[in-house]
Order: structure tokens, then C-alpha cells, then sequence
């Protein structure tokens, strides 16, 4: 028996069916829940719950917490300015959707499709993208984070893209864009993000162990206190990156760039430096 309570719009008993939506309670003309469902600023908060088709729906500015959507297709959807706290999207399928400027704190999206999805602005806090694919995505945020206190003075926060605590453990990122996204305390070990651009992200305490970051690119970025603990990063770049107390043990930077980076403080072992040489120095 589900604890829910659906109050969810449905044209037709079949199409309820069709599309896995539990017991609707109530009807209402202006959103029917299916493919290129016209549901912008709806409030179904705790009770949308549906599993099938959704490819090109309009949820933009809609109030979707705690909505279940596991395993449904939302290709191409539209999810810009919605509020998707505490959903769980495990396994759907996101590809090509537009989350710009929603809030998806403390959700679960393990194992979903995000290729070439818009999440600029977006906010993922303590959430869960265990596994997910987000190939060609584009998470850019439109201002750089500034480092908490005492690293920089405290200031209002602006609009970007925020990944605090985030879970993207074993994540495919190839490709993506995370310009001035903010990674703090993220985990990201065993990611795959090969030629992925982390410009100026805020990566204070996060996790890359055993990542895959071939051709990745970290120019600006702060990355105090990172692990990046045998990770694949070979061709990287972290011109002008601050690196102070981070991790490098058993990391491959061959070929990599350095330059105008801040290390004071990084711990080095069985480091493979960009000059091909490995060592348990600092690289020069």
C-alpha cells in the first residue's frame, strides 16, 4: 500500500495506467500528466508519482518536492526554476532536460540519464547522482563561488551552480562544462570525466580518488584539501588552481600544467609529475 497520496492529472483511466501513475485522487484541466504535458508552475508537492512516459514535459517553475519519478522517461523535459527537494528520479531518463536554476537538494537521481542536459544554476545539495551519466552537460554557473572563511571574506552568496555534498561517485562527466560550479565536500571518486572542464569551481574537501581525468581542466579553481589519491590525470591543467593541502598520492599529472599553481602544503608519493618523473617531492 502506498503511503502517498497521488493527486495527479490523468486524461483518461488508460492512459493512468499506461504511464504507472498511482491511484489520482483529483482532476484538473490544466495539467495532464503524459508526454509534452503542459504543467508549468503546478503544485504537486508529495504528490506526483509516476513512471512512464514524460519525454518533453513542461514542469518549469512547478512544485515537485518529493515527487516520485523513478525509472520514468523525461527526455527533453523541462524542469527550469522547479523545486524537486527530496524527489527521487532513480534511473530516469534526463537527457536533453533543462534543470536551469532549479532546487534539487537532498534528492536521489542515482543511475540517471542527464546527456547534454542544462543544469546551469542549479541547486543539488546533499543529493545523490551515484552513477549517473551526465556526458556533454552543461552545469556552468554564472558566478564564481567565493571561498568560505577564513579563505576569503564572508560574502552574500550569487547565483551558480551548487554541488555541496554531493554524491557522483562512479559519475560519467566527459565532456561537461562545470565552469564555477560549487564542489564543496563532493564526492566524485571513480568518476570519469575525461576533457571536463572544472574552471573556477569551488572544490574545498572534495574527493576525486581513482578518478579518471585525462585532459581535464581546473584553471582558477580553489581546490583546498582536495584527495585526488591515484587519480588519471594526464594532460590536466590547473594553471593558476589552488592546491594547498590536497592530496596527490599515487596521481599520474604526465604531461599536465602547474603553472601559477598554489601547492603549498600538497602531499606527494609515488607522484607522477608532468615532466614524466615519479616521485615523492613536489613537482616542479
Amino acid at each position: 500500500m502506498s503511503l502517498r497520496a497521488p493527486l495527479i492529472v490523468i486524461g483518461a483511466a488508460a492512459t493512468l495506467l499506461a504511464l504507472g501513475v498511482v491511484a489520482p485522487a483529483a482532476a484538473a484541466p490544466s495539467c495532464v500528466v503524459g508526454p509534452k504535458a503542459e504543467c508549468a508552475k503546478t503544485s504537486l508537492n508529495w504528490r506526483l508519482e509516476a513512471h512512464g512516459n514524460l519525454a518533453g514535459a513542461d514542469f518549469s517553475g512547478a512544485k515537485l518536492k518529493g515527487a516520485d519519478l523513478r525509472g520514468a522517461n523525461l527526455k527533453g523535459a523541462d524542469f527550469s526554476g522547479a523545486t524537486l527537494d527530496y524527489a527521487d528520479l532513480t534511473g530516469a531518463n534526463l537527457a536533453g532536460a533543462t534543470f536551469a536554476g532549479a532546487s534539487v537538494s537532498n534528492a536521489t537521481l542515482a543511475g540517471v540519464t542527464l546527456t547534454k542536459a542544462d543544469l546551469r544554476n542549479a541547486d543539488f545539495t546533499n543529493s545523490s547522482l551515484y552513477g549517473s551519466d551526465l556526458t556533454g552537460a552543461n552545469l556552468a554557473g554564472s558566478n564564481r563561488p567565493s571561498p568560505p572563511p577564513p579563505f576569503a571574506p564572508a560574502t552574500k552568496p550569487r547565483p551558480t551552480t551548487n554541488l555541496t555534498n554531493v554524491n557522483l561517485y562512479g559519475a560519467t562527466l566527459n565532456g561537461a562544462n562545470l565552469t564555477n560550479v560549487n564542489l564543496d565536500n563532493a564526492f566524485l571518486s571513480g568518476a570519469f570525466a575525461l576533457g571536463t572542464n572544472f574552471t573556477g569551481v569551488m572544490g574545498y574537501g572534495a574527493t576525486f580518488n581513482g578518478a579518471i581525468l585525462d585532459g581535464a581542466r581546473f584553471p582558477n579553481a580553489f581546490l583546498l584539501g582536495t584527495f585526488f589519491n591515484a587519480a588519471a590525470l594526464k594532460g590536466a591543467s590547473f594553471e593558476n588552481a589552488n592546491l594547498s593541502y590536497s592530496s596527490m598520492l599515487g596521481a599520474s599529472l604526465q604531461g599536465g600544467n602547474l603553472t601559477g599553481a598554489t601547492t603549498a602544503g600538497v602531499t606527494w608519493g609515488n607522484t607522477t609529475c608532468p615532466n614524466g618523473t615519479t616521485q615523492a617531492t613536489p613537482c616542479a
